[in-house]
């Protein structure tokens, strides 16, 4: 979210002064996302409007009349994709048309014939860490195919790709140790902590050598495209702004 707040500012004119809101789930997953919109917010000179919800709400009336009400020029998702499509579908029905960012677990292409699939082709934006399924990167390529063959004509989205990174993370720890003949437990995290520059050929080359970190703090932001593998496409490459680069990640 502070690589989103990032994009805003530099790309859809949100400006010092502006109000942008936030709309998160309770629980460790929205309200990490919040700390990394207050503090790019505070850095920006922007005012971040709360609005947090169940994983059981359905129906974001209230919140989009909020939003409205304060005035926000862009609007935060970090909810899940029947929450994000109820936002973007209500909001642009209210008048209240601004660029929206979510969070990676905000978006998925089966929302896209839905009613909400105009308002997301418009103005919705996903921050992720990983390169989306449509990516021409070989290393996307492979599971694309792959899991076409597996399940011919099945919806395809860049959970298959996150699923395929990171089992391959955990694999190629376990090869490692192999190679040391020493499949402990110890031997198994020593592996996998030793790799300072791993993941480029999914997009974002990651640390796992400080694990009160983030392994990358570059986030790629895709954009809805019904005419992609996966119903997402690549808006900007991968990118660290200088707000997440400084960020003081809370640990515990």
């Amino acid at each position: 979210m502070i690589n989103g707040v990032d994009f805003l500012v530099k790309e859809k004119g949100v400006r010092s002064g502006d109000k942008i809101g936030h709309l998160y789930f309770e629980g460790d997953y929205g309200e990490s996302a919040l700390n990394g919109s207050k503090y790019a917010a505070g850095k920006l000179g922007l005012t971040v409007v709360e609005q947090k919800i169940k994983a059981t709400d359905q129906d974001m009336s209230a919140q989009v009349a909020a939003f409205k009400a304060e005035g926000v020029k862009a609007v935060l998702v970090s909810v899940g994709p029947k929450q994000a499509a109820s936002l973007v579908g209500v909001s642009l029905a209210k008048g209240m048309d601004v660029p929206f960012v979510g969070s990676n677990s905000a978006y998925s292409p089966q929302l896209l014939p839905t009613p909400a699939g105009p308002a997301l082709l418009k103005d919705f934006y996903v921050m992720t860490g990983g390169a989306p399924i449509s990516s021409p990167l070989p290393a996307m390529k492979k599971p694309a195919a792959d899991y076409e063959a597996k399940h011919p004509g099945q919806t395809i989205d860049s959970g298959v790709a996150t699923g395929y990174s990171a089992a391959a993370i955990v694999g190629d720890a376990l090869a490692k140790a192999c190679r040391g003949k020493d499949l402990g437990r110890a031997a198994v995290i020593a592996a996998h902590r030793s790799r300072s520059s791993w993941g480029g050929a999914y997009g974002t080359t990651m640390d796992f050598t400080v694990f009160d970190k983030p392994a990358s703090r570059a986030s790629f932001v895709v954009k809805p495209d019904k005419s992609a593998l996966g119903g997402a496409a690549v808006f900007k490459e991968a990118a660290v702004s200088e707000l997440a680069r400084d960020y003081p990640v809370p640990v515990g």
